[in-house]
């Protein structure tokens, strides 16, 4: 796999992708199969925000954190960088069929107040690598991967510490015997039903919506406006999962 092209991502770093270089009038997805055969039991870690507003483990849409409205990972349709490449790179050094990783592992630093979680990371869940996306909007085009998503409650997920250590970085290779340990543990723990983080998804987006239409001003001291939201059909954009694949119009 080369990576030809470049941008910047939502974190504001300068990435090279392998999408298909081509900006589109419209948003558009090209998918592509991955042949996981060869796979192994290993992956690396995403990290993302935690919104303050949800006990659950799930993106801060509503920019709480002031570092973005995030729209990822995307679990309602069990994708990561769909809307958004932010950490591009380690997305594709995730697709590079020579690395042969399987899991991503989702990590986040719980930022509910007065949660007995609080302040502390964890790793809360993993998708199964199955498909990368070629993505491009009007400004820019990226790549991002598809699959089987789980995601636990803080209570059921693991210390970050617990698996790697202390020292904490938001970008880290997962080796088979730390995957070993990780899908071992939660395989004893509960997950949180996809179409239950989809129902906190849809609430937070419908706080945001509240500040649209109201003209409030978030974290950063800006009103938003409906290119924040983390969903196109809520910015009045094509979505190709809209009828096929997305779980909001049945959470």
């Amino acid at each position: 796999m080369t990576c030809k092209h470049k941008t910047t991502d939502d974190c504001g770093n300068i990435i090279e992708y392998c999408g298909a270089g081509n900006f589109s009038d419209v948003f558009t997805v090209h998918e592509e199969e991955i042949d996981t055969k060869n796979l192994e039991k290993k992956g690396r870690i995403q990290y993302f925000y935690h919104s303050p507003l949800c006990e659950l483990p799930i993106r801060d849409i509503t920019n709480e954190q002031g570092e973005g409205y995030k729209s990822e990972p995307h679990i309602e349709i069990g994708v990561e960088n769909y809307l958004s490449p932010c950490r591009q790179t380690n997305i594709v050094a995730f697709l590079d069929p020579h690395k042969n990783e399987s899991y991503l592992f989702f990590v986040t630093c719980c930022r509910k107040v007065k949660s007995p979680y609080h302040g502390k990371t964890y790793i809360v869940g993993y998708m199964i690598k199955e498909k990368k996306l070629n993505i491009n909007s009007k400004e820019r085009a990226w790549c991002a991967v598809k699959g089987e998503t789980h995601i636990y409650p803080f209570n059921d997920s693991i210390p970050y510490e617990n698996i790697f250590g202390k020292r904490f970085a938001p970008l880290r290779l997962v080796n088979k015997e730390q995957t070993k340990q990780i899908l071992d543990y939660f395989q004893e723990h509960t997950e949180i039903p996809i179409k239950d983080c989809v129902r906190e998804v849809k609430r937070l987006e419908s706080i945001l919506e509240e500040r649209i239409q109201n003209k409030i001003p978030t974290s950063d001291g800006k009103i938003p406006t409906k290119e924040k939201h983390s969903c196109n059909v809520l910015r009045e954009e094509s979505c190709e999962f809209k009828n096929d694949g997305c779980l909001r119009g049945i959470a």
